[in-house]
């Protein structure tokens, strides 16, 4: 299955919960999900379950929106950095 530009092998791929992508290469998220985001988008948990050829597709700099940061009281973006393969909040809610 193809997802975020990586094929995962059949049936063996993590749970994105509502994370997706836009045609920028942004992604969109629900506040519920922001720990999917460090639990599941980076390259510690996909690239075990990638198949053969496949390379993880998150480039250094990537941008995830949280949809409805303001109902939800969170973090309105974070940032992956590949070096840490951590993903940081970096614009706080108001």
């Amino acid at each position: 299955m193809i997802i975020f530009g990586m094929n995962f092998k059949d049936g063996d791929y993590p749970s994105f919960g509502s994370i997706s992508s836009s045609a920028q290469g942004e992604f969109v998220l629900l506040a519920a999900d922001i720990s999917k985001l460090n639990g599941a988008l980076t390259r510690t948990v996909c690239v075990p379950k990638l198949t053969d050829g496949s390379v993880f597709s998150v480039p250094s700099g990537a941008v995830a929106f949280v949809a409805d940061w303001k109902t939800a009281g969170s973090a309105k973006a974070y940032m992956y950095e590949e070096s840490s393969d951590v993903w940081y909040e970096f614009v706080e809610g108001d």
